[in-house]
């Protein structure tokens, strides 16, 4: 496993991203995240070039974005992502993003991933050596992994 933890990404606010608001747009965070868990997955043998040899994929399940506080326009970001959960098909992505200058936490997101067989049209188990490389990336951030960022549920709070 070569790969540091919290695994880290940047990026910048484009112009395509803003919004009537004059900010990133909601579904802009989430295409931005996309790229957050790539160092993970690379690490655990999971590269474009694996998932062409194997004509495997991952599929995202599902996703829970949290903001905080906005971005703007040509705001440098950066994206720290971790392993929060692996079983035998699927694998929980938790990242966070900050102002890539002042550092402030703008959005949080949850992702789970699970593994696709493209032929069989179907998810699978992951091949043994990338669910230990998985399983050796989660333990290894699991004590710097940010609780408030994972397990969190959409619901009304009443006073």
């Amino acid at each position: 496993m070569d790969v540091t933890i919290p695994a880290e990404s940047r990026a910048v606010v484009k112009d395509e991203w803003i919004d009537g608001n004059d900010h990133m747009n909601s579904a802009m965070y989430l295409t931005a995240f996309r790229q957050a868990p790539g160092p993970l997955l690379h690490g655990a043998g999971l590269t474009p070039a694996f998932f062409a040899e194997q004509a495997t994929s991952l599929v995202q399940r599902e996703a829970h974005i949290r903001y905080v506080r906005e971005l703007r326009r040509d705001e440098p970001i950066l994206m720290r992502a971790w392993i929060a959960g692996v079983d035998a098909r699927s694998v929980h992505v938790v990242a966070e993003m900050s102002h890539g200058g002042d550092g402030w936490l703008a959005a949080s997101v949850e992702i789970l991933y699970t593994y696709f067989d493209r032929k069989q049209r179907r998810s699978a188990d992951w091949p043994e050596a990338v669910r230990q490389g998985l399983d050796a990336i989660w333990l290894a951030g699991a004590n710097t992994l940010p609780a408030e960022a994972v397990g969190r549920s959409v619901a009304v709070r009443r006073e």
